[in-house]
């Protein structure tokens, strides 16, 4: 056994054993306690180096040791025997003492050696690897759920905010490779303003087709397709309408007669220039409108020349997409259904 780089032979600990038992008064008992809190405090150190507080350590070490009054009570019960065999059994009982306390030095000085033993580069190499890799897919990860908003403002040809503008809007991704489509709708507020809170996702090939229904105005729609990569602009729209031609729109049956109650949306327009512009049936119920007793119904969403498509459905049947040309005089179109009103 080692102590401050002397060491003692197990004839040398025997006799030293003996010693403590046999000299009572000289002072000999107070080596045994110094013995034992040598060793202790070594692995209290030992704890502390390891990042434990003063509580911890001491506590840690309680635990691994024992209880050093138990093992001081024990030497102490011994040195006190006045019986030659009774001091030969706790000689011997020392000795076992020593054994232990021997056992638990080289103990500490293993804890020491491979807490001063730095790991193996490749392990450390691999494990600031794996680091890196969860880092840059957290990364990614939160690229990915990075939402962006679809807002702006709708003013008419003067640049005057246009308020309760119909603003629908059709959201096209593919996750997963998927293909997906989502519809929403909302209105202009009295500043001409609207917003989509995190609505498009900023990662991956994405599509926002945006339409614009008011009466009055002439229907105008938005398409903007991004692949992935690609950034997409859709938090600061500014978007014009321009002036509808007012029209009166009379749905009839295929016999000729008035639709009343009708349902009637307005769903593609394209100019004479070429240009189209038009709704998503997925996002236009906000739009349906019912004609009245005479089957007619305001359609100010066109101007003059346009080819014009609107859905109709009489009650109780399914919906038709019908198409009109808008005059350049008057101010009155019709549209004819393939069906009968029942009960006529």
């Amino acid at each position: 056994m080692k102590r401050g780089g002397m060491t003692m032979s197990w004839s040398k600990l025997w006799c030293a054993g003996r010693r403590w038992l046999t000299a009572r008064v000289d002072g000999q008992e107070q080596t045994i306690d110094e013995e034992l809190m040598f060793h202790f405090r070594l692995l209290v150190d030992e704890n502390r180096a390891r990042g434990m507080s003063d509580d911890d350590a001491w506590r840690a070490a309680q635990n691994r040791f024992g209880s050093i009054k138990h093992y001081s009570d024990e030497c102490r019960r011994v040195v006190l025997g006045v019986h030659p065999m009774l001091q030969n059994l706790s000689t011997a009982g020392v000795l076992v003492l020593a054994l232990v306390v021997c056992w638990l030095f080289t103990e500490v000085r293993s804890l020491r050696q491979a807490a001063a033993t730095p790991p193996a580069r490749p392990q450390q190499t691999a494990r600031l690897a794996q680091k890196t890799g969860d880092t840059a897919k957290a990364g990614r990860e939160a690229a990915a759920k990075k939402l962006h908003d679809v807002a702006g403002t709708v003013v008419d040809h003067d640049g005057k905010p246009l308020a309760d503008v119909h603003v629908l809007v059709i959201l096209k991704t593919w996750p997963n490779n998927r293909y997906r489509q989502q519809d929403f709708a909302d209105k202009t507020d009295k500043e001409g303003r609207f917003q989509f809170k995190n609505l498009v996702p900023a990662a991956g090939q994405r599509a926002v087709h945006l339409a614009l229904v008011k009466e009055g105005y002439a229907l105008k729609s938005t398409y903007e397709l991004k692949k992935a990569g690609e950034p997409l602009e859709t938090d600061a729209l500014k978007l014009q309408l321009d002036d509808a031609v007012p029209m009166k729109l009379t749905v009839r049956d295929a016999k000729g007669r008035p639709a009343a109650k009708a349902q009637v949306m307005p769903f593609q327009r394209k100019t004479a220039a070429g240009e189209e512009h038009g709704v998503y049936f997925q996002a236009a119920e906000p739009i349906q409108a019912v004609a009245d007793a005479q089957g007619q119904i305001p359609a100010g969403f066109f101007q003059r020349g346009d080819q014009a498509e609107i859905y109709v459905r009489l009650p109780g049947k399914e919906w038709e997409q019908l198409s009109v040309t808008i005059p350049q005089e008057g101010d009155s179109i019709e549209v004819t259904s393939a069906e009968v009103v029942d009960g006529t």
